[in-house]
């Protein structure tokens, strides 16, 4: 925490101007018809528009799938705690990975290479999936970065 607070004032010391309140000007429309014309930066949109929508089901609904397949309420809350704990230590290493490399974009589109394979298997198998096997599917899935 000590470290955060140092680096922000460094940021502040070196441009005074980020202390103040006086960026909180509103977007014109030039700049947004400027944005909406750089076509390069579509992908990008692309992504932000659709970024986590896939995972969000799944970690809803993941008590009441746990329910639907016969876990007791206790059981349903203690298997919930796994994928809370990886997705904790995936964010810290998917952080330090993006610091190592020094490229965001693509280690942000790390949570879409984790996610695909845990849809393929939730569509592959058969219809009246394993308690068990819909758990470990679900917990990796949510464990994403």
């Amino acid at each position: 925490m000590l470290s955060a607070s140092c680096s922000l004032m460094t940021v502040i010391r070196d441009d005074p101007g980020k202390a103040g309140m006086h960026n909180r000007e509103p977007l014109s429309i030039r700049q947004i018809w400027t944005c909406i014309k750089d076509y390069d930066m579509y992908p990008l949109y692309a992504l932000g528009l659709l970024f986590g929508i896939p995972k969000y089901p799944v970690g809803q609904y993941l008590s009441l799938s746990f329910r639907g397949l016969g876990f007791s309420v206790i059981e349903t809350n203690l298997l919930s705690i796994p994928s809370t704990v990886g997705a904790i230590i995936t964010m810290l290493g998917i952080t330090a990975l993006s610091e190592i490399v020094n490229n965001r974009s693509f280690v942000a589109m790390a949570e879409d290479a984790w996610l695909l394979p845990c849809f393929i298997a939730l569509v592959a198998l058969p219809d009246p999936i394993s308690s068990w096997a819909y758990f470990a599917i679900a917990t990796v899935l949510l464990s994403f970065p």
